[in-house]
C-alpha cells in the first residue's frame, strides 16, 4: 500500500512539472509567420516582361511570349525585347516589309554594359548640374560618336543610335509624358535611361535636360516605336507610379492589337536548344548507341556453360596448330611446308619403290601416284608447281600419309 501511494506520489509530481513547463512555455512564446523573399519562380525568372504578359492578358488582349523570332499578322502588336546580335539582313528585311504592310513594331535601344559606359555614366552623374545649364532644352546631350556606334542592322535601317546614361536627379523627377493614344499626362517611374539620338522621327519624348528616350516613325502603313529600356515595364516596376497604363498606351499608338506578341531571350539560344531544333537524328542515335552499348556491356544471369575437364593436349593438336600457324600467319610459311612435304615423300617412296633408279620420270611419277590413282599431269602439278591451292595440300598429305602407312606395314 505505501509503494503504490509512493508511485502516485511520484507521477503527480512529474505531471504538475510537465504542466508547469508546458504554461511557461506557451505564455512566453508564440507562433508567428514571416516572409522570406525567395525571387521570381519559373517563367518569371526568366523573362523581365512575364507580368506585363499576364497584365495584357487580363485586360482582353491575347498575349504570347516566344523565343523564335516569327512575323504574326500586321493586327497584331511585336514588342521585340532583345539585344538583336542573331537577326541577320534577311530578317530585317523581313521585318521592315511587315511594318510597311502595317505591322507595329516596339523595341529598344541595344545595351552595351561595357566598362565604358559605366565610366561615361558615372561622368554624366558627376556632370549632371554643369550639362543642364550647357544644354538648351531642345538640343540632346552631346556623345562621344565612337562610343554611339552600335553596329545593329536594326538600329542603322531606322537611323537611330544610342547615346550615353542619363540619370534623373531629384528636381526633374517624377517623369510624366503623354502619348497621342493617352487621354491624360501619365507618370513613369523612369530615372535611368540611355538617349537615343535620332534626326528623323514622326515624334519623341524627351527628358527635361532634352535627351529622348522614345521615339515613334512612320513607316508605310505601319510604324516603328523605339524606347531606350523596357524598365518601366519589367516584373519589378510594371506597378508602379501610372507603368502600366503608359505601356497600355504604348501598345495602341497604331491600332487596337487583337493580340501582342512579346520576343524575348533570342541572342544566344543553348547548346541544348540548337542540338534539339537542328540535330534531333544525332541526339537520338547517341541515345540509341548508348543503349545499345549498355545492352552488350551488362553481364548476363543465364545459364552457365560447362568448362570441359582440363586434359593434357595431344601431339596432333599441336602439330595442326603450328601448321595452321605456318600456312596462314607466315609470310614463307606454305612454300616451306610444301617443299618438306614433297621432300619427305619422294625419300619414303623411293625406299619402298626398287626399281626407281631404273625407271625414267614418267614412269617414277606414274608408280608414285598409282595408290591414289593420280594422273600424270596431277602428279606433276604436286611435286613441281610453285604454288598449291588447299585441295591439292590435301593430296599430297594423303599421298604422304600412304607412302609412310606403307613403309611402317612393311618394317612390321
Amino acid at each position: 500500500m505505501k509503494d503504490h501511494l509512493h508511485t502516485l506520489l511520484i507521477s503527480l509530481l512529474v505531471a504538475a512539472v510537465i504542466a508547469g513547463a508546458g504554461y511557461w512555455f506557451f505564455t512566453h512564446y508564440e507562433l508567428k509567420g514571416y516572409e522570406e523573399q525567395i525571387g521570381a519562380q519559373g517563367e518569371a525568372a526568366h523573362n523581365n516582361l512575364y507580368y506585363s504578359r499576364l497584365f495584357l492578358k487580363r485586360m482582353g488582349i491575347a498575349t504570347e511570349s516566344k523565343t523564335q523570332f516569327t512575323l504574326p499578322d500586321t493586327q497584331t502588336v511585336l514588342v521585340l525585347d532583345s539585344e538583336r546580335y542573331v537577326l541577320s539582313q534577311d530578317k530585317i528585311q523581313e521585318l521592315w516589309a511587315w511594318v510597311e504592310q502595317g505591322g507595329h513594331l516596339v523595341t529598344r535601344l541595344r545595351n552595351r554594359n561595357t566598362s565604358k559606359d559605366k565610366e561615361e555614366f558615372e561622368e554624366n552623374t558627376e556632370k549632371d548640374t554643369e550639362d543642364s545649364t550647357n544644354n538648351s532644352q531642345d538640343k540632346p546631350a552631346p556623345t562621344d560618336k565612337k562610343s554611339s556606334q552600335s553596329h545593329d542592322l536594326l538600329q542603322e535601317r531606322l537611323q537611330i543610335q544610342g547615346g550615353r546614361y542619363q540619370s534623373m536627379s531629384t528636381d526633374d523627377l517624377p517623369l510624366k509624358a503623354q502619348l497621342p493614344s493617352s487621354k491624360q499626362e501619365l507618370v513613369v517611374d523612369f530615372d535611368l535611361f540611355r538617349a537615343i539620338k535620332s534626326t528623323e522621327h514622326e515624334w519623341a519624348l524627351k527628358s527635361p535636360k532634352g535627351d529622348y528616350w522614345l521615339v515613334h516613325k512612320r513607316q508605310g502603313k505601319g510604324a516603328v516605336t523605339v524606347v531606350s529600356e523596357f524598365d518601366f515595364a519589367d516584373n519589378t516596376s510594371l506597378g508602379d507610379e501610372d507603368n502600366a497604363e503608359f505601356f497600355w498606351s504604348l501598345l495602341h499608338l497604331q491600332h487596337t492589337p487583337t493580340q501582342v506578341w512579346i520576343i524575348r531571350d533570342q541572342d544566344f539560344p543553348s547548346l541544348l536548344t540548337l542540338l534539339w531544333n537542328y540535330g534531333t537524328l544525332v541526339l537520338f542515335s547517341f541515345g540509341a548507341l548508348l543503349v545499345l552499348s549498355a545492352w552488350a556491356w551488362m553481364p548476363r544471369w543465364g545459364a552457365l556453360i560447362p568448362l570441359p575437364p582440363p586434359t593434357r593436349r595431344r601431339i596432333i593438336e599441336h602439330l595442326k596448330a603450328s601448321s595452321r600457324f605456318q600456312w596462314f600467319q607466315q609470310p614463307q610459311g606454305r612454300s616451306t611446308m610444301i617443299e618438306s612435304l614433297r621432300r619427305d615423300t619422294l625419300q619414303v617412296a623411293q625406299k619402298q619403290l626398287h626399281s626407281w633408279f631404273n625407271w625414267g620420270e614418267a614412269e617414277r611419277w606414274q608408280a608414285l601416284g598409282h595408290p591414289l590413282q593420280l594422273d600424270l599431269t596431277t602428279i606433276q602439278t604436286l611435286f613441281q608447281a610453285p604454288e598449291l591451292k588447299e585441295a591439292e595440300l590435301i593430296q599430297l598429305a594423303q599421298l604422304n600419309q600412304y607412302w609412310r602407312h606403307a613403309q611402317h606395314a612393311r618394317s612390321n
